[in-house]
């Protein structure tokens, strides 16, 4: 069956990836990418997938069927988000209700948590905008099937057992795995579409800027020279509309002929060229002059020439102007390259050179005539005036200044400048461009702050060795703080008299090669040797052959690679002569590497193992191991501290062992490595010595004395858990220190205790006051004696202490526990006597009561002897109503449940709980709207009222605030998971809160403790909230307690919602009969003789014939001489109960009617007060009305 099922779950894995696949490569796109039309289609498609693989499941039996459904759903949840899932969840969820079986529940159950794992993976991962990585999808895959394992407990138990005992590997096997591959292929479809998104938006920009840009472009094929694209700009300048000339050749614009333009694209396109200057036509038929600058661009595969177009008509006029002024100064500058200018007396220029009107960008025409200073960005105008008047008394000089560009930009240029003739006569200026050499100055001045900053030695020499250049990290490599110092060194000096032998062969070999790598040893300026790793390239260095290196220190690199080498053989060498048995296997199982102990254990030779699979080694090896190998492949570590191992001849062997998985350098599991270790010896010795030990440990740690050892010098080197619950301090704190109990005045008593005990005496039982870590003193008892060593010499002491604290507090504790027992006696006393006295008084008063009413009967009203027993007759009535709060008081009485509308109950009483809780305080009722009804004692919702009332009234010390609140609420599975006490349903809760002292944790633990108040003595008996949490409990209702110390406290009561079909059938009213008389026949039953006899007399004058009887046994003799209507019975009896007896009679006479008499409602007739179901009862005592109108009722029902 294993077999099949991982067949089948494998088949059903591959159909979801093939379909996964083919969503894929079908490449679904729609427009308007994230709109609800793409979504629900979406969504559509990927349940229609759903239904793909759930038409191809592995059948359990049953109607429970497994298919990767659930990676679909988790998968669709994590990628396409809500509203996919949800859809993708209902088409799975009702072709699954639509398939049936036992497994319905369970896999809609999946189905749903699947797709909000996903969902909920999708909206709180830590890293959104990275894509997840495949151990991330994998764990997915394993939370989501482990849940759906989880839901096979659903199942009835025999079977979820069953399905999970086959199912759990194999489903942790593949389907955590298919989440990462399905994963995968989403995640590379979103990458695709990504990428797909960036080229259209880069292609959508190009072509913007291609179409707007100001110069005029063209985009043509070099091919075939045909104009592809042309921009607006390009429209302006030849006078055609794009369209038009996207119809067009270059050769129709260019004047060039076929050939040369076809030459002139080939370079364009190979990238030998890409600035051209052209004549090209114009739809006018004119010709400009034109610069074309020319790239290829590749646009689906095909190259491209991208021209920028440029008129410089204008321009080449200019040029061919400044030709002929050239002629004109031709013989005096035509073989300087520097700008030349002519400057009269007043500063302004009268000649130029075409050199300077190059290098400024100025033409000639604007240069002549202009003042020099305006081309000059340094100077002021009196400073330019200044250096023409020292020019002029110098005749000569040469200085470095910045000059205007045409552009408003700068450039640096030296000046030469000479003074011709008298004060009226003119400068020569001779100017050099010197923005190239600046820029040099400034490249290399960069270069060597770079290079200096390089964490590797950078050195500059000829073919000699002699140094050009250093930097820092080369200097402080070989030693030297100093660069000149440095480098007044030749290269050769620095190495040993080997390498600087073969220096010369070495410059041949990077002559030949031009680069050359290889390790050296070099000297330090303190002569130790170092090795370095360098690497030549030859290079051009200012017109000359030079060499640059770049050499690393790698000192550091071969000590680690030592390290390591050692480190292996180290390595080796222990797992060599290491105890335990180890082999090494790979991915597959197979031996990589045992070691020698593992070949002697196991009677194996190295050629049997090494490349063979274990289990072709090991055929017989148990499940177990296997399990545990699978494990390791899994990531999992195993092992055991002390595992049995059967051997051959029925021996217990006892080994050590563990295995774990091996990884490859990028992370992923290579194998796995077992240690096995036989410990059979030690386990026996520790074995011996741990049974020694722990009950040498056990006496010690079950003494209820401290019990402390130290060595002579007062160090402690024991401390048992009696000495650290005594003193506050654990064994890690003081171990290897002096005692911490006792302050600084009482260590010379310690001292000389501990000299009394050294010299061999005996301490015993005495008293001492010493300090716990909390500060606080404790009273003990001190018993010592010495230790001696095995040569019998004093090598510490042991002293027993016992805290005799307890001793001392005994005679307040005994006081504080006497109230307390006489509080509790003195209410248990007091609800058994009110109990008892309220029974025992209830039946004299039913005598006086009956006696009285039917002598009452007799007389007339105007009879002296009415009015006297009419004033008896209200006095037992108050007695029994008395009676009745004591029977209340000792939980004895009945209790009338019945439905409440909770508003109203409040309201009746809000004008005594104003009165109770006093004017300072606040009182504040929010009653909440449309509550539903309640079921219950209306005199116990009252009581629960008072008592929470009253207790927030006493929390709040001088004025403050109480409010009750009222709502309706349902409380749902997941809030009762969370507390245990609730359960789920309906409810109509209460608040009441105040704005009082509030309560700390260890207050609230105890607040419904019997006894436990918080209130000084005398003032409370600490049985309110008790009661509370007593009727609570009987009515099924809950109650939460918010408080913190100083923010007043909250109760929350949560009532449960009645519901007609919940109440139980109550009893009808009592009928009104005109007519009391009877004729039936009544067994009547008491135990006390004048209630007996006072009944007898009731019913006989009511027309009844009665059988009375005294006790059970003379009931059932009576009732089976005569048949019998009625049996009005006590409930309490000796022999048996009311209820055995009604019980015995009514097989006799089935259609029997009871009814109960007595003065409380035992158990026998009622649960938690409330009678039982078609229960007759009345309540003692009772008058002759009373009991004719129940007797009625009952024999007429």
């Amino acid at each position: 069956m294993q077999d099949a099922i991982y067949i089948g779950l494998i088949n059903n894995a591959a159909l979801l990836l093939s379909l996964g696949l083919l969503y894929e490569l079908t490449g679904f796109r729609l427009k308007g990418s994230g709109s609800i039309s793409q979504q629900l289609l979406i969504g559509f498609i990927l349940g229609a997938i759903g239904i793909a693989i759930m038409l191809n499941p592995w059948s359990f039996g049953q109607g429970i069927l497994f298919d990767t459904r659930s990676v679909l759903l988790c998968i669709t949840g994590l990628f396409f988000g809500t509203i996919p899932t949800l859809l993708a969840m209902l088409f799975t969820g009702t072709f699954r209700v639509f398939l049936g079986g036992n497994g319905v529940l369970v896999g809609v159950a999946i189905i749903v948590s699947s797709g909000a794992i996903g969902l909920a993976w999708r909206h709180l991962r830590l890293h959104k905008g990275k894509a997840p990585s495949f151990a991330e999808l994998y764990l997915l895959g394993v939370i989501v099937h482990l849940a759906m394992l989880a839901w096979m407990l659903m199942l009835p138990a025999n079977t979820g057992l069953e399905v999970l005992k086959h199912i759990s590997v194999p489903v942790l096997l593949i389907y955590p795995l298919a989440t990462a591959i399905l994963g995968k292929l989403m995640e590379n479809r979103r990458i695709h579409k990504l990428a797909d998104l960036r080229i259209k938006q880069s292609e959508e920009k190009f072509r913007n800027i291609f179409q707007h840009h100001s110069a005029a472009k063209l985009l043509i094929d070099p091919d075939t020279g045909k104009i592809i694209e042309a921009n607006e700009a390009a429209g302006k300048f030849y006078g055609w509309s794009t369209s038009e000339l996207k119809k067009k050749n270059i050769g129709d614009i260019n004047d060039l002929t076929p050939d040369q333009v076809a030459s002139e694209m080939a370079q364009a396109k190979a990238g030998n060229r890409t600035y051209f200057e052209f004549r090209h036509r114009t739809a006018s038929g004119a010709c400009k002059d034109v610069e074309v600058y020319s790239g290829t661009v590749t646009i689906d595969g095909h190259k491209y020439l991208h021209s920028i177009i440029h008129d410089i008509t204008e321009r080449k006029e200019a040029q061919r102007q400044l030709a002929e002024r050239r002629q004109f100064l031709g013989s005096v500058i035509k073989t300087t390259a520097d700008g030349f200018l002519v400057i009269d007396a007043a500063g302004f220029v009268t000649e130029v050179n075409n050199a300077y009107c190059a290098m400024s960008g100025f033409s000639r025409e604007t240069l002549v005539g202009k003042y020099i200073g305006e081309l000059d960005a340094t100077e002021s105008e009196e400073e330019t005036k200044a250096r023409l008047e020292h020019i002029k008394h110098h005749q000569a000089l040469i200085f470095e200044s910045t000059h205007y560009h045409a552009d408003r930009d700068t450039f640096p240029v030296e000046i030469s400048v000479s003074h011709i003739g008298d004060d009226n006569g003119t400068y020569v200026c001779f100017c050099r461009d010197l923005t190239a050499r600046k820029q040099q100055e400034q490249q290399i001045a960069a270069l060597g702050e770079m290079l200096d900053a390089a964490p590797v030695a950078v050195l500059l020499h000829d073919h000699d060795g002699k140094l050009i250049f250093a930097n820092h990290a080369a200097c402080i490599m070989h030693g030297y703080d100093n660069r000149e110092t440095f480098m007044e060194r030749n290269l050769r000096e620095f190495m040993v008299p080997e390498m600087r032998a073969s220096f010369p062969q070495r410059i041949k070999q990077i002559s030949e090669k031009n680069e050359l790598r290889f390790e050296s040893t070099h000297v330090h300026r303190d002569g130790s040797h170092f090795p370095v790793d360098v690497i030549v390239r030859l290079i051009d260095w200012e017109g000359q052959r030079a060499y640059l290196a770049i050499k690393v220190d790698i000192s550091e690199q071969q000590k680690a690679q030592e390290a390591i080498t050692h480190s292996n053989e180290l390595l080796r060498y222990i797992i060599e002569h290491a105890n335990s048995a180890i082999a090494v296997h790979d991915c597959d199982l197979r031996y990589v590497y045992v070691s020698k102990n593992y070949l002697e254990q196991y009677k194996v030779s190295e050629s049997e193992v090494i490349g063979k699979h274990h289990y072709e080694v090991f055929p017989d090896l148990p499940q177990k191991w296997r399990d545990v190998h699978q494990k390791a492949l899994q990531g999992e570590i195993s092992g055991s501290e002390r595992d049995a191992y059967p051997r051959e001849n029925g021996s217990i062997e006892w080994t050590r062992w563990s295995c774990l998985p091996w990884f490859e350098p990028d992370g992923a599991i290579g194998g796995f490595i077992v240690y096995t270790e036989v410990i059979t010896d030690r386990v026996r010795a520790e074995e011996a010595l741990r049974e020694s030990e722990e009950y040498l440990r056990a006496m010690i740690s079950a003494a209820p004395m401290a019990i402390i050892s130290t060595d002579v010098e007062g160090v402690v080197q024991s401390w048992n858990i009696a000495a650290q619950r005594i003193f506050g301090w654990s064994e890690d704190e003081v171990y290897g220190h002096s005692p911490p109990f006792f302050s600084a005045k009482q260590q010379e008593e310690f001292f000389r205790l501990r000299q009394h005990v050294i010299r061999g005496e005996t301490l015993s039982k005495i008293d001492q006051t010493r300090t716990r870590r909390d500060g606080s003193p404790v009273e003990v008892s001190l018993s010592a004696a010495p230790i001696y060593d095995a040569a019998g010499n004093v090598s510490g002491m042991l002293a027993m202490i016992e805290d005799i604290s307890s001793y001392k507090r005994t005679k307040q504790e005994r006081d504080d526990l006497q109230a307390q027992l006489i509080q509790a006696q003195k209410m248990e006393s007091i609800g058994r006597l009110a109990g008892g006295v309220a029974h025992d008084y209830n039946n004299m008063l039913g005598v006086i009561l009956g006696y009285t009413e039917m002598a009452l009967e007799k007389l007339y009203e105007d009879d002296p002897l009415h009015k006297d027993l009419s004033e008896v007759l209200k006095a037992a009535e108050r007695s029994a109503d008395i009676t009745r709060q004591l029977l209340a008081f000792s939980r004895q009485q009945t209790i009338a449940p019945k439905m409440l509308d909770f508003n109203e109950a409040i309201a009746k009483l809000k004008s005594m709980i104003r009165r109770l809780i006093g004017e300072d305080i606040e009182f504040i009722w929010h009653p909440g709207s449309d509550l539903w009804p309640i079921y219950m004692d209306p005199v116990q919702v009252d009581q629960i009222l008072i008592n929470l009332c009253v207790n927030a009234r006493d929390a709040i010390a001088d004025i403050g605030t109480i409010s009750i609140e009222t709502d309706k609420t349902t409380i749902d599975e997941e809030y009762c998971r969370n507390h245990y006490d609730f359960i789920p349903g309906d409810f109509v809760s209460l608040s009441i809160t105040d704005n009082g002292c509030g309560m700390d944790r260890q207050t609230r633990d105890k607040l419904f403790e019997p006894f436990f108040t918080t209130k000084v003595r005398g003032k409370g008996t600490g049985l309110g909230l008790a009661t509370v949490y007593g009727i609570l409990k009987q009515n099924n209702c809950f109650i939460n307690v918010y408080s913190e110390p100083g923010q007043g406290s909250t109760f929350t009561i949560y009532f449960p919602r009645y519901r007609e079909k919940d109440q139980p059938a109550e009893s009808k009213p009592a009928l009104a009969h005109t007519n009391r008389q009877g004729h039936e026949t009544i067994l009547l039953l008491e135990d006390e003789k004048a209630i007996l006899q006072m009944t007898t007399l009731m019913l006989k004058g009511l027309g009844y014939t009665v059988l009375a009887c005294n006790t059970p046994n003379e009931a059932l003799e009576t009732a089976a001489k005569q048949p019998i209507q009625l049996l009005i019975t006590d409930v309490v009896m000796p022999e048996m109960n009311g209820r055995e007896l009604s019980e015995r009679l009514k097989k006799h006479y089935p259609d029997l009617k009871t009814l109960f008499m007595s003065g409380y409602t035992a158990n026998v007739i009622a649960h938690r007060g409330v009678l039982d179901k078609g229960v007759n009862f009345i309540q003692k005592p009772f008058s002759l009305s009373s009991l004719a109108g129940k007797t009625r009722d009952v024999l007429d029902t």
